[in-house]
């Protein structure tokens, strides 16, 4: 097995189709099979159904208006298609090659298909696709495209369609085996779509690097695009981007997980899971606008969650709608991390459709607990930006707009939330913004700079230390006391504002120079404020620790630790 290193995110469609037109460098085919003939010599024929085909004894073969049976080949082949052909493997693969790359070139209009087989798959090779004319790739039992140890390279100007159907597995659309990388270049319009199974996946330590310049859409069973092992997913769109998923679009294992929508729109549409890392970061940037629409799902669902490192959304628009009927629910939410959001306009509606108080949901949250007696700090800052978090839980369920959490009791560690040069309006059930944690020697904080509550009209940051609950930080009230009981009758504190709006502080006048004055007052432009309790350092330590089992902690925070006396 050759040895692969770790792809860098790709950078342009320009880089992927320069790629997928590169000539192959390694071993020329040395036989080839043509409907099942073998041939060990330039060779060239009439296919089965009409039009004709022909191959130089070395890595080139040319169809011409092809009707015909499988072809493969022993060594490097480059197929280039010319006028209307159909290549069908029946019951085998349509084209496949061992020990060797496979390369197709299409001009014209070009469907490949098999039936219970792999339609375009390579052993020990990589696959190149550089269509420029119409091209269909499909199979009914098996991956429309696979490789075992290669590269899947995709350049499409034209109009390609992918597709995988299955009634017995869960089917791929599109995997690169072992340690194989997936790169997706389009500027034409491309769509890609497994019944049951991935539409993109890698199940070693190879990449996802789609690159997106006009229409792409992917429809799927399982997930639209699945890093299952290294790998990480990076999306860059620059058109429109449509995935559809009936549990989750986009994911990493354990590598990282990064959307640029560059001037595009990107819209993520599932059930469970929007963008999803179980063990590395999420990025999110660009000047375009990511939509991201989860309803339904699991026992736990996150429109936008990692699980180890930090949540970073900068320069962008994104919308989240999550819409579930479990136990705990989430809009945004980064673990052992912080959720970074600069620059940027988000804006996030968590509903949950139950009507039990047993359900627990926030905006906007990052979570802290222990594993292996590791911990470190978590929050959420907002710098320069425009954040909505309204969160809505019936039926006495329980809800935090914007929430940092630290589930440690023996941790050194804290919890922040922190809002700077920056408009917020937030809304939940029990509390519109906390920052909380389980030790009382380290309690959460909350800091605004250079901006203030200015609904409710006296809302203010307010001291939590709520010893039943174990909640220890810091939240935005409306009395005068530290709130020692969240829910003193059995319902959230009245004390505790539930809707809140955050506005920046207003600039000073400028002054004239026609009015000059020596004992002109200095308006200050900061305003910061935050309470005399504590806040630790930025150290983070390493903590590994499957995404469900944190929402499901972080769900069990107010519900176990006192069920309301009841």
């Amino acid at each position: 097995m050759k040895v692969r290193t770790k792809r860098a995110a790709a950078t342009g469609i320009s880089v992927v189709l320069t790629l997928a037109m590169a000539p192959m460098q390694a071993f020329a085919a040395t036989s080839v099979s043509v409907e099942n003939k073998n041939y060990n010599t330039a060779s060239q024929g009439i296919g089965s159904g009409g039009g004709s085909w022909s191959w130089d004894g070395s890595n080139s073969m040319t169809l011409t208006d092809y009707q015909g049976g499988p072809i493969s080949s022993d060594g490097d082949l480059t197929i280039t298609n010319h006028g209307n052909s159909d290549v069908s493997g029946g019951a085998t693969e349509a084209i496949a090659t061992i020990n060797g790359n496979l390369a197709i070139v299409n001009d014209g209009d070009l469907s490949i298909s098999s039936s219970v087989a792999d339609a375009v798959t390579t052993l020990d090779g990589d696959v190149t696709i550089d269509n420029n004319g119409t091209m269909a790739v499909s199979s009914q039992e098996d991956a429309a495209i696979s490789t075992n140890d290669g590269d899947v390279t995709i350049g499409n100007t034209g109009t390609l369609d992918i597709s995988s159907k299955s009634t017995n597995n869960e089917s791929s659309a599109i995997i690169a085996n072992s340690d194989g990388g997936v790169s997706i270049g389009n500027s034409g319009d491309l769509s890609i779509k497994s019944d049951s199974g991935f539409d993109v996946e890698t199940n070693g330590d190879g990449n996802v690097v789609i690159n997106n310049g006009n229409t792409m859409s992917m429809d799927t069973g399982r997930a639209n695009v699945w890093a299952d092992g290294d790998g990480d997913v990076s999306l860059s769109n620059s058109g429109t981007l449509d995935f559809t998923s009936s549990k989750m679009n986009v994911g990493a294992k354990s590598g990282d997980v990064s959307v640029k929508s560059d001037g595009g729109t990107t819209n993520l549409t599932g059930i469970s899971y929007g963008l999803l890392s179980f063990v590395g970061g999420v990025s999110i940037t660009g000047n375009g606008t990511l939509n991201v629409n989860t309803e339904g799902g699991s026992i736990n669902s996150a429109a936008i969650a990692n699980n180890y490192g930090d949540m970073n959304i900068e320069d962008t628009t994104v919308n989240v709608n999550a819409k579930s009927a479990n136990t705990v629910m989430c809009g945004i939410a980064a673990n052992n991390g912080y959720v970074n959001v600069k620059n940027a306009k988000v804006n996030v509606s968590v509903t949950s459709l139950g009507q039990q108080s047993r359900y627990f949901a926030f905006g906007i949250g990052a979570q802290m607990f222990s594993l292996n007696n590791k911990s470190t700090d978590v929050g959420v800052n907002i710098v320069n930006s425009d954040v909505t978090s309204n969160v809505n839980v019936p039926g006495g369920g329980l809800g935090v707009g914007i929430v940092a959490i630290q589930m440690d009791e023996a941790s050194p560690y804290a919890a922040s939330v922190n809002v700077n040069n920056s408009r917020v309006v937030a809304s939940g059930p029990t509390a519109a913004i906390a920052a909380v944690s389980y030790n009382s020697a380290r309690p959460g904080t909350l800091t605004l700079t250079d901006c203030k509550v200015v609904a409710p009209q006296n809302g203010h940051v307010e001291d939590v230390a709520d010893s039943t609950l174990a909640l220890y930080g810091q939240t935005i009230g409306t009395g005068t006391d530290v709130i020692t009981d969240v829910y003193p009758t059995g319902e959230p504190n009245a004390n505790i504002a539930t809707d809140v709006t955050i506005d920046k502080v207003a600039a000073p006048a400028e002054p004239t120079a026609a009015t000059p004055t020596a004992a002109s007052t200095v308006t200050v432009v900061s305003q910061t404020v935050t309470s005399a309790l504590p806040k630790t350092g930025d150290d983070t330590l390493a903590i590994i620790l499957a995404l469900c089992s944190m929402l499901a902690a972080g769900g069990a925070l107010l519900l176990v630790r006192r069920k309301l006396n009841a």
